[in-house]
């Protein structure tokens, strides 16, 4: 009676046991992919925040910092990815402080010559300008606006009058390999409108080749000043001759 009951039972038990086993394997199943998503998650993190990490740096962001996690291969590539932005970032700082002191120096320099009374030009070998000065645009009489690049005869309005300069301009060019600094003194202009001129050209070598500054100092006032002064001391010393023998 007893195998009469577990014979009609059987089936019974075996679709009890086929479900819990098949119960037990699906939370098995279940179970091992949970670990294997925790497991991936564990590696594949630091990849994914060095690929976050890598856009931001690709953005400008170099302060960009990432949690760094044991020891192993990954915790060694990402220690060495921090210390490349910390170093990224220092040299970014320290360049944007140089070219703000570039501009600032550059800032200066050019309201230097802009408000600087001498007259100062700077050209290459072919006399084309590079830079100048209000002084000097007012000098030679040419417009204050786009002459950077253009030849330096062809941009003086009285080409007769500032021929000399052009002059001594050429010739020291044409010995230029044997010249460091050359200066001449020279007078300009009709006798309403004399100019007493001193040129000094200097050589400035540069990556980009060999630049000319040519500095023109206005000195007529103190030249007629001088001339003043020595008229003064004529008449002085004529007048001093001619009242000794005049006085017994």
């Amino acid at each position: 009676e007893e195998y009469q009951q577990l014979r009609y039972s059987r089936n019974s038990l075996k679709i009890i046991y086929t479900l819990t086993l098949t119960i037990v394997l699906m939370l098995a199943i279940l179970t091992s992919v949970a670990i294997s998503f925790v497991l991936s998650r564990r590696f594949t993190r630091p990849l994914s925040l060095l690929s976050e990490a890598t856009n931001q740096i690709a953005k400008g962001n170099y302060k960009k910092i990432i949690p760094e996690v044991g020891k192993d291969e990954l915790g060694t590539l990402v220690k060495s990815f921090n210390s490349m932005t910390y170093q990224l970032d220092t040299a970014t700082m320290n360049s944007k402080k140089n070219r703000k002191r570039l501009e600032e120096a550059r800032a200066f320099l050019d309201a230097t010559l802009t408000n600087l009374a001498t007259s100062i030009i700077v050209i290459d070998e072919n006399i084309n300008l590079k830079l100048y000065n209000k002084s000097a645009a007012k000098l030679l009489n040419f417009n204050f606006s786009n002459m950077v690049g253009e030849n330096l005869k062809n941009i003086i309005r009285d080409k007769q009058k500032f021929q000399m300069v052009i002059t001594f301009i050429e010739e020291s060019l044409a010995k230029k390999n044997k010249m460091t600094n050359a200066s001449k003194e020279i007078v300009i202009g009709s006798q309403e409108d004399e100019k007493t001129l001193i040129l000094k050209l200097s050589a400035l070598h540069e990556s980009s080749g060999i630049s000319y500054i040519l500095v023109l100092e206005d000195i007529s006032t103190v030249a007629k000043a001088q001339r003043q002064i020595a008229w003064s001391e004529i008449a002085r010393r004529l007048a001093h001759e001619i009242k000794n023998p005049l006085t017994p």
